[in-house]
Order: structure tokens, then sequence, then C-alpha cells
């Protein structure tokens, strides 16, 4: 087990986003990520594998940068009886760094995902 429970550490981020409301409820967001490391990013096993070199999680040198995310949401929000009901639907694709490439320094291909929100209030 890991003692930061699967947050981030020692990085560096900076996350620029904008709004656009076109209509009452409806919210459009979105903006670019962009990460980096405090310091290389080594992988102690992977290091481990390669003799004792520096190597990242790809067998590839240690780099700084993490790699750009650009990340797109809509939610709708409406009150209704005192209540408040929010849909939403958010993206991201993410294009790795040096810090991600391997001993050839490529790095992997664009990595995406996504997920949906619901959230009903009393």
């Amino acid at each position: 087990r890991y003692p930061f429970r699967g947050s981030v550490t020692n990085t560096v981020a900076f996350f620029p986003r904008a709004w656009w409301r076109p209509v009452a409820g409806l919210e459009v967001y979105g903006g670019p990520l962009v990460a980096f490391t405090n310091v290389s990013y080594a992988d102690p096993r992977e290091s481990r594998f390669q003799g004792g070199r520096p190597t990242n999680p790809f067998g590839g040198e240690p780099g700084a940068y993490l790699g750009t995310e650009f990340d797109l949401g809509v939610r709708y929000r409406v009150i209704a009886f005192g209540t408040e009901l929010t849909l939403g639907l958010e993206g991201g694709v993410l294009q790795p760094g040096d810090a991600l490439a391997d001993a050839d320094d490529e790095t992997i291909g664009p990595v995406t995902g996504g997920r949906a929100l619901l959230s009903y209030r009393l």
C-alpha cells in the first residue's frame, strides 16, 4: 500500500478553465491541465529491473513533463419543489509528456476517459 492513497503527489499542475452558461441551468466548461513533477519522474521498481539506472515506469529516461490533459464537461441543474437535480457528462484526453516516454523516447498514444454525474439533493 502507498501512504498517499492514490492521490497525486510531487506534482505541479496548471488548470485554467472557462465556463459558459448558454441558458439557465446549463453550464459548459473546460480547459487544459498541464502537469509537471517536482523532480524527474523515476520508478523504483522499473529502475531496479534496469540494474539500478533511474528510469520511468516505461523504461525511459526520467522526465519532468507529465503531459497535457484537455477536459470538457457539460452540466444541467434544475431546482423543483425545493430539491435540486444535477446531470452531467465530463471527458478528457491526456497527451502524455516526456516523463511517460519509453526507452525509444516514444510516448504512449493519447489516453481518454470520462464520467457521468447524477446528483439529487433534498
